[in-house]
């Protein structure tokens, strides 16, 4: 189970629990955003692109397998995430 959250100027605006996995897109916005993953709240990674995908086991299949990621064993505990669009 996942849960995200969407902070802004340092207030959660939107959060919800997800089971398969977690998109975080730029929607509407011509440019790229910048994000940051965290984990129980610890900075792991700062991206700028067009989003991000964080999956579960269970939502890994098809986000992966399109972007030439690995799959995961349903009784593994691992998050992967796939990159949309990175850009430097």
């Amino acid at each position: 189970m996942l849960k995200g959250s969407v902070i802004k100027d340092s207030k959660i605006v939107y959060e919800a629990n997800a089971l398969n996995d977690i998109v975080v897109a730029r929607g509407n916005l011509v440019r790229a955003i910048s994000t940051t993953v965290c984990i129980d709240g610890n900075p792991v990674s700062s991206l700028h692109g067009d989003g991000i995908i964080v999956t579960t086991p269970t939502g890994s299949t098809g986000y992966n397998l399109s972007a030439g990621e690995p799959l995961f064993c349903l009784m593994q505990r691992s998050l992967a995430s796939i990159l949309s669009a990175l850009t430097a």
